[in-house]
């Protein structure tokens, strides 16, 4: 499922973390794997963790497969 990035926290030099909204949810996540990620970006993720930027063209098809296939 991939989220948009609406906030991260560049000064935290342990773990950086983002917030990401996907289909209406607002989640945390941890962006280790992917520390050039930018604010609008869209990134896959799972179990807490950002795993890479996807598209956004891609991200959009991602998406409406998801809506009309639920």
């Amino acid at each position: 499922m991939p989220g948009k990035v609406i906030y991260f926290n560049d000064k935290e030099l342990i773990l950086k973390m983002s917030i990401i909204r996907f289909g209406g949810i607002i989640k945390k996540v941890v962006l280790t794997y992917v520390l050039e990620v930018k604010i609008g970006d869209r990134v896959s993720f799972h179990g807490g963790f950002a795993l890479n930027i996807i598209d956004r063209e891609k991200a959009g098809e991602t998406l409406t497969y998801i809506k009309t296939n639920n």
